[in-house]
């Protein structure tokens, strides 16, 4: 099941949008988006269909998606796992990443989701901005995301 939640700053607010609700354009956009900014994109299919509980906030300015955050849910643990996150280039540094995140985990903890872990490359400036969050490094990951390219683990709520 996914869960999609839109942050619109044009109307600043916070709407739920209902499973199966969510139009094949917001699919291809975040599709689109994924493939330009991560080196790791997922196919749109696996947008269509997720492999277990996941919550997708979108943060928009009208019709334009500016970011995203993708986590998965393991309810049974009070858990939510980041695994994508990412805000356009031409947007970062005005704050949008923080609002995003802390509105998601804040809908997270309503949810009994208390706990927040994520993998982040070792040097990535996003390491301070989870930091600012709460999270804590917990251990690090020799070749993570390849040779000579560590990754961090962060936790909150631990």
């Amino acid at each position: 099941m996914m869960y999609f939640f839109n942050f619109n700053l044009v109307q600043s607010s916070i709407k739920k949008i209902i499973e199966g609700k969510v139009s094949s354009d917001v699919l291809e956009q975040l599709t689109h988006l994924d493939k330009s900014f991560d080196p790791r994109p997922w196919p749109y299919e696996v947008w269509m269909k997720p492999s277990g509980h996941e919550a997708i906030f979108i943060l928009s300015e009208g019709l334009e998606i500016l970011g995203l955050a993708v986590f998965r849910l393991s309810f049974e643990e009070g858990l939510a796992h980041l695994l994508k996150f990412l805000i356009i280039p031409d947007r970062r540094r005005e704050g949008l990443g923080e609002l995003v995140l802390s509105k998601a985990m804040e809908i997270l903890k309503g949810r009994k989701l208390d706990k927040v872990y994520l993998e982040v490359e070792k040097g990535n400036p996003a390491f301070f901005l989870y930091q600012k969050l709460g999270l804590k490094k917990i251990h690090e990951i020799v070749d993570f995301y390849g040779p000579d390219r560590p990754g961090l683990v962060m936790m909150s709520g631990h």
